[in-house]
């Protein structure tokens, strides 16, 4: 029996609860690619099998009733894209709302519709999965990367997608021991509080009428709602209304005054607004694109490329929709379960007897599991970090090489600044520039060093100043801390790309990390200080060192090559004789290797003045961000490699 024969049997009879439907049915020794069509629930415009993994995207037109209690044999996730969705499996909560990420493990009993028989969604059957209990995936991370795989879905290699659909298991696997286990049925008044959402198109519409109408108070509707759908009444209702709005201004030509009265907002402005802050597009903008899209359904031989723009345009408002229910919608990490153990440790600095600790940031797996922030700061605090912009200067100068902007760390600093030609700088090499071996007279501790950061800084030409500093040794031949070489890696990254520093680092970094806060200062020729004085937000500070830990990728996108990462974080130098807080040093990066529990933790990381660090400790998953500003104090380095070890330990303890 052919794949999509099953299907029809396990939706199509009304009678049959219990059945166990193959979730792959063609088994294979080795890797294979198939495409096909299939009456899953519906209708699909193609599925694709890549080893184990099966991948279906579907439009669901069967009646509400005929989708009836089943399970999978193997572990089953489903991303829902559009249409009003509910889902209910033994052992978990109700799941409503979309865009959603629903995951099941091998042989869960469970069922699920869409309001109206009509939605969207992706299938994905394969894998041992995890022994948990069926739950709704609310991380960010594992989101996107089913999104991922949709976008992927009409053209990447079977590989690719089999690599896609193993990485978001091993995302899931976490995630399901840490879900908090949770009553196994809502209460009977939530479906009818969420119709009612649906069903309602009076802009007027409040919680506490929900409420009212459910028969609970509206703080006890509030908690229910967190609990069981993620999210409060309020945004559940919003995000309803702007997907209703969607939805209408790309499937008829209706005005857009009778969209926002039909979708519930007050009036045409209302709902303009409401674009504008959420999607940061207009209603009418979004029309025109979503024509553009409906060729996907309209034209069986469309092209292409228009066929992708028509899915991708779909994926981008799931996305942002996503965002905007859980609150995930902003320059930061995602927030996960917290660690109490670790927020424990946080809380000793609250005495730190010096009033100049900042915030500190600690990531595992991507997600946020402690946080803390000291003597009034906030996480929208902008901190200078000093120094540590060595370090994401170290990281533009590797995407701009791998853009081709400058052909490898032998270049000479005179092969893109002509000027420099003749003079000590202009004959060192990038590699040289990037571990403090240029052989300048430039040592920033020393005051009387013709090259040091004081002078650099007070210069009035800075570049002029820098060609007039002498060499002490042969570039190459011993490591010197200075800011001069970091100054000039800007310079070159600016020359090189036909802009500013920071404007490349807004493009190229910055922007593709979400991060959309953030300063760097200029010099006085209006260079980006490359050495530093860049101010981020500690959770800024922390998401660049999440994406160093995914070796350049940041929630499936590549922003640096891993072999860039890789010689980034790899000792040149050693150079634990001159520096307590250091075993090695690679491109503006540092290493040490830190003794916890008697045991060794490789640790990298960026370091700067006041203890300003971003430690990555790939071993473990972990990053860590710490913004101070005791900036000419020795006891802001030691305390920042105090909170390190102290939270190395709590999690040493764990494991």
């Amino acid at each position: 029996m052919y794949y999509s024969e099953i299907r029809a049997t396990a939706f199509g009879l009304p009678n049959m609860r219990g059945l166990v439907c193959p979730a792959r049915l063609v088994h294979t020794a080795h890797m294979v690619l198939r495409r096909g069509r299939t009456d899953f629930w519906g209708s699909g415009p193609e599925w694709r099998e890549a080893a184990g993994f099966s991948f279906h995207a579907l439009d669901a037109n069967a009646p509400e009733q005929e989708v009836q209690r089943h399970s999978h044999e193997e572990a089953h996730f489903i991303l829902v894209l559009s249409g009003g969705y509910m889902s209910s499996a033994v052992g978990a909560p109700l799941v409503s709302n979309t865009p959603v990420l629903i995951y099941n493990p091998p042989g869960t009993t469970h069922e699920d519709r869409f309001h109206g028989g009509r939605g969207r969604f992706m299938a994905i059957s394969g894998g041992e999965g995890s022994e948990a209990a069926a739950f709704c995936i609310r991380d960010p991370y594992a989101f996107r990367l089913a999104q991922t795989i949709a976008h992927e879905l009409d053209e990447a290699p079977a590989l690719t997608l089999e690599a896609r659909a193993l990485q978001l298991h091993a995302a899931v696997s976490p995630l399901s021991s840490d879900e908090p286990r949770r009553a196994s049925s809502p209460p009977r008044w939530l479906t009818r509080a969420v119709e009612m959402i649906f069903t309602s198109s009076d802009p007027e519409l409040s919680v506490a009428e929900v409420a009212s109408d459910a028969g609970v108070h509206p703080v006890h509707l509030a908690r229910v709602f967190r609990r069981f759908l993620g999210c409060s009444p309020g945004d559940y209702l919003r995000g309803h209304r702007l997907e209703r709005a969607a939805a209408m201004l790309g499937s008829g030509t209706a005005s857009l005054a009778d969209v926002a009265q039909s979708a519930g907002f007050v009036d045409q402005a209302h709902l303009t607004r409401t674009f504008r802050s959420r999607l940061d597009t207009t209603p009418a903008r979004w029309r025109r694109l979503r024509n553009v899209a409906q060729m996907q359904d309209d034209d069986p031989i469309a092209p292409s490329a228009a066929r992708t723009a028509a899915r991708r345009h779909d994926m981008t408002f799931t996305a942002i929709r996503f965002a905007v229910l859980l609150g995930a919608l902003s320059s930061t990490p995602s927030l996960a379960r917290t660690d109490a153990a670790l927020n424990a440790v946080l809380a000793r600095w609250d005495q730190d007897p010096h009033p100049d600790l900042g915030g500190v940031v600690v990531m595992r797996g991507g997600r946020i599991v402690a946080e803390r922030y000291y003597n009034g700061e906030r996480a929208d605090t902008l901190h200078d970090v000093r120094s540590a912009g060595k370090s994401v200067t170290a990281l533009l100068m590797g995407i701009a090489i791998d853009h081709h902007k400058l052909r490898g760390i032998d270049d000479r600093v005179a092969d893109h600044w002509p000027a420099a030609r003749g003079s000590a700088i202009g004959d060192v090499a990038i590699a040289d520039l990037l571990t403090m071996r240029s052989g300048l007279a430039a040592f920033d501790e020393d005051p009387a060093s013709p090259g040091n950061e004081d002078r650099l800084d007070a210069a009035a030409d800075p570049l002029a100043f820098l060609l007039t500093v002498p060499r002490a040794d042969p570039p190459g031949s011993r490591y010197r801390y200075n800011s001069a070489t970091a100054y000039t890696a800007g310079i070159l990254i600016a020359k090189a790309t036909g802009q500013t520093m920071a404007d490349f680092a807004r493009k190229s970094l910055f922007t593709p990390l979400g991060i959309r806060d953030w300063n760097w200062a200029s010099d006085a020729a209006g260079y980006t200080k490359g050495q530093g004085n860049l101010s981020l937000t500690t959770r800024a500070f922390a998401t660049i060192g999440e994406m160093v830990r995914g070796a350049g990728q940041y929630r499936g996108r590549r922003i640096v090559s891993a072999r860039w990462i890789h010689e980034a974080l790899t000792p040149k130098v050693t150079i634990s004789n001159s520096d307590p807080y250091a075993d090695g040093y690679a491109y503006f990066w540092y290493s040490k290797v830190q003794q916890v529990d008697g045991k060794p933790v490789p640790v990298s990381f960026a370091s700067g003045n006041g203890g300003n660090k971003i430690y990555v400790i790939r071993s473990r998953h972990l990053v860590i961000a710490i913004t101070s500003s005791a900036y000419g104090h020795g006891y802001g380095q030691r305390r920042s490699q105090d909170i390190l070890r102290a939270l190395l330990a709590a999690e040493g303890g764990k494991q």
